[in-house]
């Protein structure tokens, strides 16, 4: 079983529970216990006491690797926080459900994922928490290695909380994929990322999330109700763009691509799009276990194929 170190004198991580084969970490019992006490105080109360509590008690988790650069920094972190209160009972109810359904969900999407991928290795731990509204879930790096995270008030919002267990299938799909696919396609974390491994690795994770969940709207396995309308109309242009960036590793190409909330002539989150088309292209020739263990030459040529079949050179 896998713990977290911890330095003397802090506490313990939060608590572990077995739900099948995976460790769940939740933090969310703590957090709703301390909410009860704090609900009906101002927001400068509630973020203080949201720091004094929740993140002293949880500092590996409430650190830069996990919530992003701004941790890196006391007041930019206090004002990370005190804005997330502003924004939170909107959604608290749903965050609230959201959170008690948790290991039912991660259950069932465990069963459905481990069913089509059997040799999958990886066993908890999963940390469940209040990611500050920074993400819905996904992999990061903790005690030196990737693991997985899953945010209720995160899903709260970008996922909505009146949705059935089913609706959410192909989020919880596409974030077990990532921690599977690692196990035969891993890109040396002391390089810079490509634009071609973030387009095959968030690809073919949407290709699972669709392939696992037949019942799946276009909606839920892009994660966006917007992503494929965006998109389509320009589709030749920006395969045909994105054919040409396919090596680059800065942090602006990479941003154009796949990060969310951006603006410009790329819309947002356009690479997870491509790759997911690029991918489904692939299962023509590969069956779905075998795609997640392609080699690095195979995996390039046919981006590239996939790409020239979105962008014709006709076109």
């Amino acid at each position: 079983m896998l713990t977290l170190a911890c330095s003397p004198n802090k506490p313990a991580p939060a608590p572990a529970a077995a739900v099948g084969a995976l460790e769940l970490r939740s933090v969310m019992p703590e957090f709703w216990r301390w909410w009860a006490s704090v609900e009906h105080a101002s927001i400068d109360q509630q973020a203080a006491g949201f720091w004094n509590v929740i993140v002293h008690a949880h500092p590996e988790l409430y650190s830069p690797s996990v919530m992003g650069p701004k941790f890196s920094d006391e007041t930019a972190a206090r004002a990370t926080i005190r804005a997330y209160f502003e924004k939170l009972p909107p959604v608290l109810a749903d965050m609230r459900a959201i959170s008690a359904r948790m290991p039912q969900l991660l259950r069932d999407g465990y069963a459905r994922f481990s069913a089509t991928f059997p040799d999958v290795r990886w066993r908890g731990p999963v940390y469940i928490m209040p990611s500050l509204f920074k993400f819905d879930g996904g992999t990061r790096p903790l005690d030196g290695k990737p693991q997985l995270f899953f945010a209720p008030d995160g899903i709260a919002k970008y996922h909505g909380g009146d949705s059935q267990p089913d609706d959410q299938c192909a989020f919880f799909a596409h974030e077990l994929f990532h921690i599977y696919h690692q196990q035969f396609f891993a890109p040396d974390p002391h390089q810079d990322m490509s634009v071609w491994q973030q387009l095959w690795i968030e690809g073919l994770a949407t290709y699972v999330g669709a392939r696992l969940c037949p019942r799946a709207t276009e909606a839920e396995i892009l994660l966006s109700a917007t992503l494929a309308a965006e998109t389509r109309p320009m589709l030749t242009t920006l395969a045909h763009e994105l054919r040409g960036e396919l090596a680059a590793t800065d942090d602006a190409t990479l941003t154009r691509w796949f990060a969310a909330g951006t603006s410009g002539e790329v819309p947002s989150r356009a690479g997870y799009y491509l790759g997911y088309l690029v991918a489904r292209d692939a299962a023509r020739t590969h069956p779905l276990p075998q795609l997640a263990r392609l080699d690095v030459s195979t995996i390039q040529h046919l981006i590239e194929t996939g790409l020239d079949a979105l962008a014709p050179a006709s076109e």
